[in-house]
């Protein structure tokens, strides 16, 4: 069976990676959204979150998860290792998705009249009495095209692109507008009276803050509808929005010439209260609201919302109605679906609701839904995994009573389905593919007239030539790999025993393509071309002219060109004959081919768009391609007395590349662009000159010198450039090359570089791979490398030398909950650490210091480095030692340790004698001609509890002296910041019953610490940096900045997609890097955090 055939790398692959989460949740409670009961969808967004919420389950069978009735995927009544296996396999199959797609062919092709897109069922038109009014309901999607050589495209990361094809010498994103949230779908709409154009984009996980009444922040979350302008195609404009909370599942427009008629159906969860006014768990709510779009008045106006029952998993639209199906699962009956019609036939966009109907098995896509001359069909998946049987039903659309109903394929899965008028075509597959026929009369009654076997199965129909073929799109798998293929059926007689007229396969051994999952993904036009072909039928010869086109994405690995391929196969076909064509190559999976005009077929994928020429199907010609969503991985900012310069570093490939990428990373390039001002910077254009750097180099700045370290398997390739001077040569080159093999650690990890990665699940978020801080350091005048070796070390070598006496003025003790290393029978890991200097004093010459002698008092064997720290003229290296156990207390202690390394002569640099701390040092500062120190310490009190304080104290050559400390009760320190001579900020996190995050400012001064200020902050804020009298914190969402006076208040929220690794301030602005998000900008004296009074929704 399909489902049953899985690949079990693909679980190891997860399951090694989720045991650890699903294991650090235990018994929590897990909720998640039932409202597509039994596939794929627990926790509203189809990824490997869900394959978490399986496994914790089957772990701790103990623990509530609120939906796990999903969680049979099998159908054996058990949850077991075999559901895991069944969702770790689809979804891995589906890629990774951002958009809910739907099936439109209303405006694609209006330019030609000769070019029409295949029309399925559920875009369908409706007239009145009169014969004016002629009404399409569409759904929406990732793309549309405007007019020839416009293309709207919604893209993941960057939002709503406006792509223009008019010169293929110049294909460019004209115009951009970002949003941030999640992307869901967009609709096209037209003014005529003014000849303005307009998009409506859907969004989900739109954020906003607003202050309460008491000045408390708040977090605003859920959906957004825009309604933007394109008529200038490079400044689209927004003109209205929608706000309510919850998510977007699913949508439908209906269209006419006067005002089109918007239909969502949303989610949102809600905390329940009984009577008693006690609050039940949160709940899924499902709503249905409908929306007037006015593009003539600018205007979009919600006209009704009515709450449905939950778990809404497939709608169906017709003129008239809109089919929902929701599923339900208990462990007796099974999957059960029921079938319910939104009326939408009210041209003001008034809706209502029928009673539902159950029907026999499970709803499994908007397909298996239909309404035809007051009949409502369905057809549905039921039973157990044993016993599976499929059900086809009719009901009156007036009443939803029941006309009648046949089964078929008994113990197969349901795949495609489709209704045409009186005919109804399903395919089911076990091992085989029977595709079956049925008649359906005008009064609903049902027979199936035939069943033919075929290897394999359909995914998705589309019918062609006047409903008198179909071309489906699946899976081959005859020679006993699964390849993608296409297949043409007669569908004229119902009882025809051989249906099938040809069938071609993809040219790999496997593949897989979005037109599995996505019935938009692939393409069907007819009378788009006209081509020969000779066609073979019993031994006779005969030529066919093909006017239809398909366009299939597809993926898979080619044992040809010994590397993972992403494509595009072109055919055409006739109603006897289908042909394969040549292929369209992308760099990436491709989400949508299109045919953009007249022989000019554009492949959109997330981050790049190709353009070909297709007039010689056979040997189609690219035309060009235009990236839609560069990784810009880093910024660095340079200023020098004549000028100042932005450094945006886009990198070709991600960190994380597929195991199926072949090419060497060594053989792909960095660029680094140039920008003279900000304005250039954040458009994307103009940059004042470009230069490269291999893909996978660290870069470092150290004053106005840039530095890149090219990590190799034997070697590290050093370049560095000169940022002082004025840029007049016309190619940048390093002005030093070094090249050495003593900075790579053959037994450890190499020196890091900075990763993007395409997304973090759902959490949209942008992270260092590594931290850099704590390897490579930049001071002025150069770079300090310090790498961290593990050897291991025999169990008789594991004793530790003995431990200094210690006296009166040593500061013990910091507790330590871990060992540096452990002592076995058998051997142990022990750490080795090696610091390099480069010297930039003389960047024309620079030179590297190897393998610095480190303190001769420090104790490798039983000191652990835990931190560095670089101050303006020397570096710090933090150890700590544990005590032995007959020299301690009850719970563990250590004592810490720094050693200072003065920079201001490197040629003569040596270690100072290392001092005893109280904690970890994090800032120094100096008073006339005193140096103080600013350590974090923990120590257990008298309950052994933890308890941290930040310690003042006087330096006095080797020796130190506490001034003071400030103690955090009950209180973890999340982030330390010093930016000037006075205050320390610091953000804290209480653990109670209600979890609580707070800022609190201290001064310092030479003899003491002194609390300044108190702030409680929201929850989900992490400090970021201080500048001026602003603080800036990162938010899922963006950047939330405070006004910094006694009492910090929110002032701006700053909406972007992903976490800054730095930001970068010039003047009154800042800016950071977001890899695929782009380069963000904001001006930080804006203020839009207003009481929610006003705030408009």
């Amino acid at each position: 069976m399909k489902k049953r055939t899985l690949y079990f790398s693909n679980f190891i692959i997860f399951f090694s990676f989720f045991f650890q989460t699903t294991t650090a949740l235990g018994q929590n409670q897990l909720h998640c959204d039932s409202y597509q009961v039994g596939d794929l969808n627990l926790d509203n967004d189809v990824n490997v979150i869900d394959i978490q919420i399986l496994v914790t389950h089957i772990l701790y069978p103990q623990s509530q998860v609120t939906c796990q009735e999903n969680l049979d995927f099998d159908g054996d009544n058990k949850k077991s290792i075999f559901d895991i296996l069944i969702l770790v396999n689809l979804i891995l199959k589906q890629e990774p998705q951002e958009f809910v797609s739907a099936n439109l062919a209303s405006n694609l092709m209006t330019y030609n009249k000769t070019m029409t897109e295949v029309q399925v069922m559920e875009d369908a038109t409706s007239t009145d009495e009169q014969g004016t009014d002629t009404t399409l309901i569409e759904e929406g999607d990732i793309y549309r095209i405007i007019r020839p050589g416009l293309i709207a495209n919604l893209n993941s990361w960057r939002g709503l692109q406006l792509i223009d094809l008019k010169n293929l010498d110049n294909i460019r994103v004209s115009g951009e507008y970002p949003v941030v949230g999640s992307p869901l779908e967009l609709y096209s709409l037209e003014s005529e009276q003014n000849e303005r154009d307009f998009v409506l984009v859907l969004i989900n996980h739109w954020k906003n803050f607003y202050l309460d009444k008491r000045s408390k922040l708040h977090n605003q979350e859920g959906a957004l509808v825009l309604l933007i302008d394109i008529s200038d195609i490079e400044k689209p404009v927004e003109v209205d929005r929608v706000f309510f909370p919850g998510t977007i599942r699913k949508s439908r427009l209906a269209k006419n010439d006067q005002q089109s008629r918007l239909y969502l159906i949303s989610s949102e969860w809600k905390q329940t209260k009984n009577e008693e006014g006690l609050g039940f768990p949160w709940q899924n709510q499902t709503f249905a609201r409908s929306f007037l779009i006015k593009p003539q008045k600018n205007k979009i106006e919600q006209v009704q919302s009515i709450e449905l029952d939950n778990n809404i998993s497939e709608i169906q639209g017709t003129p008239t109605a809109i089919i929902l199906a929701r599923n339900e699962y208990d462990w007796q009956n099974g999957h059960k679906s029921y079938v319910s019609l939104l009326n939408i036939e009210d041209k003001n966009a008034t809706i209502s609701l029928s009673k539902e109907v159950a029907v026999k098995g499970r709803v499994e896509n908007q397909f298996n839904l239909d309404l035809y001359n007051g009949v409502l069909r369905v057809v549905s998946e039921g039973g157990s995994w044993n016993e599976r049987i499929n059900h086809i039903e009719t009901f009156n659309a007036n009443d939803l009573s029941g006309i009648d109903q046949a089964t078929f394929g008994a113990n197969e899965s349901l795949f495609a389905t489709i209704f045409l008028g009186n005919k109804a075509f399903f395919v089911t597959y076990f091992l085989q593919d029977p595709f079956h026929a049925f008649s359906i009369d005008e009064k609903g009654n049902v027979e199936e007239k035939s069943e033919f076997i075929v290897s394999g199965w359909n995914d998705f129909f589309k019918p062609v030539f006047s409903q008198k073929r179909l071309i489906g799109t699946g899976i081959d798998d005859a020679s006993g790999s699964r390849k993608m293929a296409l297949s043409l059926y007669d569908i004229t007689d119902l009882e025809n025993p051989n249906p099938l007229i040809t069938r071609e396969s993809i040219d790999l051994s496997s593949s897989w393509s979005q037109a599995q999952f996505d019935h938009k993904a692939f393409t069907v036009l007819e009378e788009v071309v006209n081509i020969e072909s000779l066609v073979t039928e019993d031994t006779k010869n005969e030529v066919m002219t093909e006017t239809g086109l398909v366009l299939l994405p597809f993926s898979g690995w080619s044992e040809v060109d010994n590397k993972y391929i992403n494509a595009v196969q072109l055919f055409t076909f006739s109603n006897q004959s289908l042909s394969k064509r040549g292929i369209l190559k992308h760099k990436s999976s491709v989400q949508r081919s299109i045919l953009a005009k007249e022989n000019i077929a554009a492949n959109l994928s997330r981050d790049s768009l190709t353009v070909y020429d297709i007039s010689q199907p056979d040997d189609p010609d690219k035309q060009g391609e235009v990236e839609l969503a560069p990784n810009y991985s880093d910024l660095f900012y340079f200023k020098n007395e004549n000028t100042s310069y932005f450094l945006r570093v886009k990198n070709e490939k991600d960190s994380f590349l597929p195991w199926w990428d072949s090419d060497s990373s060594m053989n792909h390039f960095a660029t680094i662009d140039v920008f003279k001002s900000k304005d250039d910077l954040l458009s994307e254009r103009n940059p004042f000159k470009s230069f490269q750097v291999p893909a996978y180099a660290s870069l470092y700045q150290s004053g106005n010198y840039l530095v890149s370290v090219l990590n190799e398997q034997e070697n590290s390739l050093l370049n560095i450039w000169d940022f002082n001077q004025t840029l007049q040569d016309d190619i940048i080159k390093p002005i030093a090359i070094l090249e050495t093999n003593l900075l790579i650690n053959n037994n450890s990890h190499p020196l890091p570089y900075f990763s993007v990665t395409d997304e973090c699940f759902d959490c949209r978020r942008v992270w260092p791979e590594n931290n850099l801080d704590e390897n490579v350091k930049s001071f002025i005048g150069g770079l300090a490398f310090i790498n961290k070796e593990f050897s291991y070390t025999k169990a008789d070598d594991c004793l530790r030398n003995n431990d200094p006496v210690l006296e009166k003025s040593d500061f013990m003790i910091e507790p330590s909950l871990e060992e540096p290393y452990f002592c076995s029978p058998h051997n142990t890991y022990q750490e080795n650490i090696k610091l390099h200097i480069l010297d930039l004093n003389d960047p024309y010459n620079p030179i590297i210091y190897y393998e610095i002698d480190l303190p001769p008092d420090m104790n490798q064997k039983s000191e652990e480095l835990i931190s560095t720290f670089v101050n303006k003229d020397s570096l710090w290296l933090n150890t700590k030692e544990p005590l032995e156990q007959e020299k301690r207390e009850d719970q563990p202690t250590a004592k810490h340790y720094s050693y200072k390394l003065p920079l201001d002569n490197l040629e003569k640099m040596t270690f100072e004698k290392r001092i005893n701390l109280p904690g970890v040092i994090f800032s120094t500062f100096k008073n006339k001609d005193t140096n103080f120190i600013l350590t974090r310490d923990q120590q257990w009190d008298k309950k052994n509890n933890l308890k941290t304080s930040l310690v003042s104290l006087e330096h006095k050559k080797d020796k130190v002296v506490k001034l003071d400390s400030y103690d955090f009760h009950g209180e973890a320190i999340q982030k330390i910041i010093t930016k000037n001579d006075f205050d320390i900020f610091i953000q804290t996190q209480t653990y109670s019953e209600v979890v609580t995050d707070d800022l609190i400012v201290v001064t310092k001064n030479p003899y003491g610490l002194e609390e300044k200020s108190r702030t409680r902050l929201s929850q989900g804020l992490s400090l970021k940096d201080v500048v001026d009298n602003k603080l800036f914190f990162s938010v899922a969402g963006g950047i939330i900045s405070y006004e910094l006076n006694e009492n910090p208040r929110p002032q701006a929220f700053l909406p972007a997609n992903g976490w800054p690794r730095q930001l970068i301030f010039e003047g009154k602005d800042v800016f950071f890097a977001a890899g695929r998000y782009g380069i963000y900008g904001f001006q930080i004296d804006i203020e839009n955090i207003f009481k929610k009074d006003n705030l408009e929704d």
